[in-house]
């Protein structure tokens, strides 16, 4: 199921992708970014890369993934793995040659593995479908975009996650 459902944003993303990229190029440009990222529910750091692709003035939309470095712990069993896969679409607020704001909502899947110290406990991982809810700033430099985000996840996975990052245009 999980091989299935990671198949299926792939390809929708790598479609949207070829459709809106003619878009792009007209109401703005698609940038590539990296972000440290911090969630909540289990409470570590990690990083995120992602891109967002201006379809109009007012929308973008803006897959990435986040993966996360929990901590090994001395528990008979831990988490060993989290990541998130998001695919986000932006309604920008308010727009400016240096900045803009914006809603952000969107899907995601996210995936927790477990290990263990002791035989009683079997190595696991789950993965869960959710929604996310947020908002975001963009600061527009000259070769690059500085930008933060506060959003909410919504599923049996739930947490708020803070990033800051930065984009770089390529067209």
């Amino acid at each position: 199921m999980k091989k299935i459902l990671t198949t299926f944003l792939l390809i929708i993303g790598l479609s949207l992708f070829a459709q809106t990229n003619s878009f792009a190029q007209q109401h703005g440009p698609t940038k590539l970014g990296a972000a440290i990222v911090y969630g909540s529910e289990v409470e570590t750091a990690g990083i995120q890369l992602g891109a967002t692709f201006r379809v109009s003035p007012q929308f973008a939309i803006a897959p990435d993934i986040g993966i996360y470095f929990p901590d090994d712990d001395d528990t008979p069993r831990f988490i060993d793995s989290f990541f998130t896969i998001n695919l986000n679409g932006h309604y920008i607020f308010e727009a400016d040659d240096d900045y803009h704001i914006y809603a952000l909502g969107g899907l995601n899947v996210s995936t927790i593995g477990f290990d263990s110290n002791d035989d009683a406990f079997d190595d696991d991982s789950e993965s869960e479908l959710g929604l996310n809810f947020g908002l975001g700033g963009e600061y527009h430099l000259d070769n690059l975009s500085l930008f933060s985000e506060l959003k909410y996840i919504v599923s049996d996975f739930d947490q708020v996650v803070l990033a800051a990052g930065v984009r770089f245009p390529l067209n």
